[in-house]
């Protein structure tokens, strides 16, 4: 059936463009079979996907090969789903887990964050302390001089001056929160901690959006912020003093790490965690979705979260379960905007990213400029077809 849709690009300030598409739409879920789209990783996972600006797709997880190919934990593809050539990242020695695009001087510049501590380039090791920035060849900017950190960055976002925000595991020093401000050309810069000394979450920091307004949502494993009782997700001021009339002061909602946040249209947030959990602008609960399970029925993780404007409005969410609401649902699912609550969406089909919950998850999703999904993750195989890892899934209406 043909629809018009729309593809939400996220920009580097957190607003919303809405493109409109068409997009052809089956009934049920199956994967495009597209000549040039391979089957896959050759090896490891997939943990972040971003577009560039002129189409073209990065994808940065723990692989070392993709068709045969040396990927060192990040690639880049063309629109019809080939591996770019022209693309030569450095080798890295640990996985890469947040991607963003910095516009520099009119070329766009990429952002890595994740485990690696080091940028191979011919043999010769340039230490990259969890985080660097690249060209847009794929080679190493030299003009970029980020601090070196003791632990893993997991997320990145930008502000309006070109500030980049980086979020992770690392604590202790000149970023003793767990979040972190640095300058475009990376050197640290201490207006973060202007709010006040102990100002970050107590935990890992998973994902930085900043909001139009240009205040700070963060999202993560923490329980505290600046000393305030805030689960999961919390609301910065822009010298990183915590927002204390987010979420009823101390309150958010939401019960389980938060692994995505997405601001919409209207100023509303949704969160991915143990569920989708739709947010008021202010951090109070609007609605909220039942949790999903694996096999066993124990509740299990949300990682990605997006809004999905093809027909009725809709929520996907992707993540590591097998079933939401007794339904069959693997990796992907489908919510409503009901009165009082976010439904599943019983006219989806099962797009099932693996058979059974054994550890596979669906970590991030982007939909392409055809209106359909491109998923990466832990999965072999999708409707029964060998997908390692990465797969384009036409979704049903």
């Amino acid at each position: 059936m043909k629809g018009m849709a729309y593809l939400a690009l996220i920009g580097l300030l957190g607003s919303v463009i809405a493109l409109k598409i068409e997009s052809s739409c089956n009934a049920a879920c199956t994967p495009i079979l597209a000549a040039g789209w391979t089957n896959g990783l050759d090896n490891g996972v997939v943990y972040a996907m971003v577009y560039q600006g002129d189409g073209k797709l990065l994808v940065g997880g723990s692989f070392t090969s993709i068709a045969g190919s040396s990927q060192s934990r990040l690639a880049r593809f063309n629109s019809n789903g080939t591996l770019d050539n022209t693309f030569s990242s450095p080798i890295l020695n640990g996985a890469v887990y947040a991607i963003a695009i910095q516009h520099i001087t009119n070329e766009d510049r990429i952002l890595i964050g994740g485990s690696f501590t080091q940028a191979t380039v011919s043999g010769d090791p340039d230490y990259r302390m969890f985080k660097t920035r690249l060209l847009s060849d794929g080679s190493v900017d030299q003009s970029f001089d980020a601090p070196g950190w003791e632990n893993s960055v997991r997320a990145i976002a930008l502000e309006a001056d070109g500030s980049i925000l980086v979020g992770g595991d690392f604590s202790g020093g000149d970023w003793d929160g767990h979040i972190a401000r640095l300058s475009k050309d990376g050197a640290l810069n201490f207006t973060l901690r202007s709010g006040g000394t102990g100002y970050g979450p107590d935990g890992t920091v998973r994902r930085i959006v900043v909001q139009p307004d240009n205040y700070i949502l963060i999202g993560g494993d923490f329980t505290h912020v600046g000393g305030l009782g805030y689960q999961y997700v919390a609301r910065l001021w822009t010298n990183g003093a915590t927002d204390g009339g987010f979420g009823s002061y101390g309150f958010s909602g939401v019960d389980r790490p938060a692994y995505d946040l997405k601001v919409l249209s209207d100023g509303k947030i949704l969160v991915a965690s143990s569920g989708v959990t739709l947010l008021t602008t202010n951090g109070s609960i609007s609605k909220v979705s039942e949790s999903p399970t694996g096999s066993d029925g124990t509740p299990q993780q949300v990682k990605a979260v997006s809004l999905d404007t093809r027909g009725p409005a809709g929520i996907v969410a992707a993540g590591q379960f097998d079933y939401t609401t007794g339904t069959s649902r693997h990796g992907l699912a489908r919510f409503t905007f009901g009165s009082s609550s976010l439904p599943l969406d019983g006219t989806w089909a099962d797009c099932g990213a693996f058979s059974s919950w054994s550890g596979n998850s669906v970590n991030a999703f982007v939909f392409d400029v055809s209106g359909n999904l491109i998923i990466g993750g832990d999965f072999s195989s999708i409707e029964g077809t060998t997908r390692h890892g990465i797969a384009n899934v036409v979704l049903g209406n």
